[in-house]
């Protein structure tokens, strides 16, 4: 998943994942970024989560203008697969 912005972000963003339950979690590294940056996102599957297609929604925002991005995850046995 990434963002682009036509106008640069002025000075940094700050990047929200939601997870989609306990089972199955999100989070992006680091949290604020520049222009020129990027964000490392992580998932996180528990052992006992119920297979399935799960919608991650990711958030960048600073004073300006903000992006959401959904990124569609499919779990089956500690597996995660990008369903782009």
């Amino acid at each position: 998943m990434g963002f682009s912005c036509q106008r640069a972000l002025d000075p940094s963003a700050v990047l929200v994942v939601q997870s989609p339950n306990s089972r199955i979690t999100v989070s992006v590294n680091p949290t604020s970024i520049t222009p020129s940056g990027t964000s490392t996102l992580t998932v996180n599957v528990a052992a006992n989560a119920t297979p399935g297609v799960y919608s991650v929604r990711a958030v960048g925002t600073n004073a300006q203008l903000s992006a959401i991005g959904t990124l569609k995850l499919m779990a089956w046995r500690n597996c995660v697969w990008d369903t782009r």
